[in-house]
C-alpha cells in the first residue's frame, strides 16, 4: 500500500533528493512537493494536502517540534518525524505531540519505505470490530477503548498495538510480530519504537506504570496481556 502524495519538510537538499529518489523508484506515481522552512511546511500541509508528512526537527526557522505541535491543531495528516536527534527523551516528546512515527539519521531507504507503508496501512479505514478481555473494551473503528466505566482516548497505533495483545491474551506476542502488523516488516529499529508506544499504553491503561500487571513483558521476546477478569 501507498501514499498518492507525499510532503517533506526539511532543510537539508541532499536528504530530499535521497528521501524523493527512494520514493520515486519505489513509486514512480507519487507526488513529492518539500519545503525547507517549516512556516512554509504548515502552509503547504493545509494547501497540499499530502497523505504523509515527513518532518525534520532541525529547521532553520521554527523548531520541527513546533511544527508538529500546529499541524495536529488542524490535521490528522500521518507524519514521521526524521531527524539526527536520537535522544530518548525527543522520541518520547515527538510521539507524544502526535508523531506517527520517529525515524534516526542516517537511515536506510528501505526502512524508511517501510514506514511509509505502514503508517498508510493503519491510517485506511479499520475493520468495524470490537474485542473485549474482562473489563477492557477495545472499539477498532475509530479507535477508542473502555476499562471498565472509563472511557480512553488512544492513537491508531497504540489501537493496533492493543489488538495484537487481546487477540492473543495470556500469549507473549513478539516484537517481529507487531512489528510487521504495524510496517509490513520488521527491521532493528522497531523494538525501540514499540516499547515507547507500550509506555504509552501503560501510563494510560495500568494503575501503576511502573509495575504493570496488564501488559506484561516477556524480555527479549514481546509482550502479553494479562488474561483479566
Amino acid at each position: 500500500m501507498k501514499p498518492n502524495s507525499i510532503l517533506i519538510i526539511e532543510d537539508n537538499p541532499d536528504i530530499i533528493e535521497t528521501i524523493s529518489i527512494a520514493i520515486e523508484m519505489r513509486w514512480s506515481d507519487v507526488k513529492i512537493v518539500s519545503s525547507s522552512r517549516g512556516d512554509q511546511g504548515l502552509k503547504m500541509t493545509e494547501t497540499e494536502s499530502p497523505e504523509v508528512v515527513i518532518l525534520d526537527l532541525g529547521l532553520p526557522d521554527i523548531s520541527g517540534f513546533e511544527v508538529l505541535k500546529s499541524i495536529r491543531l488542524f490535521s490528522d495528516v500521518p507524519v514521521i518525524i526524521l531527524t539526527a536527534k536520537a535522544d530518548e527523551a525527543d522520541i518520547v516528546k515527538g510521539l507524544e505531540w502526535g508523531a506517527d512515527d520517529y525515524m534516526v539519521k542516517p537511515f536506510k531507504q528501505l526502512g524508511l519505505l517501510a514506514r511509509i507503508q505502514g503508517i498508510v496501512r493503519r491510517h485506511k479505514p479499520m475493520v468495524q470490530d470490537t474485542l473485549r478481555c474482562g473489563q477492557l473494551c477495545l472499539q477498532l473503528s475509530p479507535p477508542q477503548v473502555t476499562l471498565g466505566a472509563k472511557q480512553i482516548k488512544v492513537s491508531r497505533t497504540e489501537a493496533l498495538i492493543l489488538e495484537q495483545l487481546m487477540r492473543n491474551p495470556g500469549n507473549v506476542v513478539s516484537y517481529e510480530r507487531i512489528s510487521r502488523a504495524m510496517w509490513g516488516d520488521d527491521f532493528p529499529e522497531a523494538a525501540h519504537s514499540i516499547k515507547v508506544h507500550i509506555r504509552h499504553l501503560r501510563e494510560k491503561l495500568e494503575r501503576d506504570p511502573g509495575n504493570p500487571q496488564m501488559i506484561i513483558t516477556s524480555p527479549g521476546a514481546g509482550y502479553s496481556l494479562a488474561k483479566l477478569s
